[in-house]
């Protein structure tokens, strides 16, 4: 029998903060995420520093930055461009990977012919 592994996929909306004890001061640093299993793996690099690996997220500072995601095992380069990123924002850069090419294909049977007429 083969595995299964059960998975979810979700995301954060709005800005609301979290507080857990006491009153909302300031914006925190921009956030670099990636949850998906399709993320996982990733190497995440911002101007050029390894700043850790996805499923997870990697703080960073406000800015203009190049940003750059590599396969963590083979380092091939997936995305590399410029984001950027204001205080208290969350990026999901599993979102800037291409996704594979999805293919479609429906088949309808009009009728029935012989092969053979004789």
């Amino acid at each position: 029998m083969g595995e299964q592994r059960p998975t979810s996929e979700g995301d954060i909306w709005g800005e609301d903060p979290i507080v857990l004890k006491g009153a909302f001061s300031s914006l925190g640093k921009p956030v670099l995420y990636g949850y998906s299993l399709a993320a996982e793996g990733i190497r995440v690099l911002v101007d050029g520093l390894s700043k850790g690996e996805l499923l997870s997220g990697v703080v960073t500072e406000p800015g203009k930055h190049q940003l750059q995601l590599q396969n963590a095992r083979t380092h091939r380069v997936l995305y590399q461009g410029d984001i950027a990123l204001r205080a208290g924002e969350r990026a999901n850069v599993a979102d800037l990977i291409a996704k594979p090419a999805h293919l479609e294909v429906a088949l309808e049977a009009v009728g029935l012919l012989p092969l053979n007429s004789t």
